[in-house]
């Protein structure tokens, strides 16, 4: 089992493949990190998890939506530099809710439909 930093070449598969290595296994979803020709001309099967990391990805995605439309990596460093950046300081800006908002997403992937389908709870 390999992540995506690990890459396999054909030497390393060809020394595997000598041994007792049956079968690739990749923890993500690409297999650009593994020498497919050489895989497949000493007889391994290579697999990948695809929808491993769907829902950290989604929540991820939803993290960063929360946290751009209240403005909070921007308030984080104004308390970190001892400003209050709430009304009524000249700069303060107020977040936005998402409730009643539209949500655009380009592709409709796992990684969208899980967006969606979480987003649906905000209203």
């Amino acid at each position: 089992i390999i992540r995506s930093a690990t890459r396999l070449d054909a030497k390393a598969i060809s020394a595997g493949a000598a041994g007792n290595l049956r079968l690739i296994g990749r923890a993500g979803v690409g297999v650009d990190n593994i020498n497919m020709h050489a895989a497949s001309a000493n007889g391994l099967w290579v697999l990948n998890t695809p929808s491993a990391s769907t829902i950290s990805v989604v929540e991820l995605t939803l993290a960063h939506l929360l946290a751009a439309s209240r403005q909070l990596p921007r308030s984080d460093r104004g308390l970190r530099e001892g400003v209050w950046l709430k009304p009524p300081a000249a700069d303060a800006r107020v977040g936005s809710e998402l409730s009643g908002k539209t949500l655009g997403l380009l592709g409709f992937g796992r990684i969208a439909q899980g967006v969606s389908r979480v987003a649906r709870a905000l209203g």
